[in-house]
């Protein structure tokens, strides 16, 4: 593959890349701004934080990087996958179902039958 060849590849990637990224912002704006600012903010930590030194600076940088890593995060998914999963608890209904009178849910359903397995064992002589 020639220097020509790679050079046309990588302006297709970042063409097709672009093209993406426009389609997430008209998808979802606010997703996008927050990422974006949540990179922004994470690097600019994270530099001041490593240029400070010390404890103070290893917080920072520390705070800093998870900041840009979610940043990134986000942005990766509205690039990649189409954008933020759906809430899985309002889509389904055997989630959301209750029990005994409305009180219990799913969660508290599973815990009530398997009640007498959840015991520690009798101690006897």
């Amino acid at each position: 593959m020639t220097l020509q060849d790679r050079s046309r590849l990588s302006s297709d990637r970042a063409r097709a890349l672009l093209a993406r990224a426009r389609e997430a912002i008209e998808r979802d704006p606010q997703t996008c701004l927050e990422s974006v600012t949540s990179i922004s903010l994470g690097a600019g930590l994270l530099a001041w934080g490593v240029r400070r030194g010390g404890l103070p600076g290893f917080a920072l940088a520390a705070i800093g990087g998870v900041l840009a890593r979610r940043g990134a995060n986000d942005a990766w998914i509205l690039l990649h996958d189409g954008g933020p999963a759906p809430s899985t608890r309002d889509d389904r209904d055997d989630l959301v179902r209750r029990f005994g009178d409305g009180e219990r849910d799913l969660v508290d359903e599973a815990s009530w039958e398997s009640f007498p397995a959840s015991d520690p064992p009798a101690y006897t002589r």
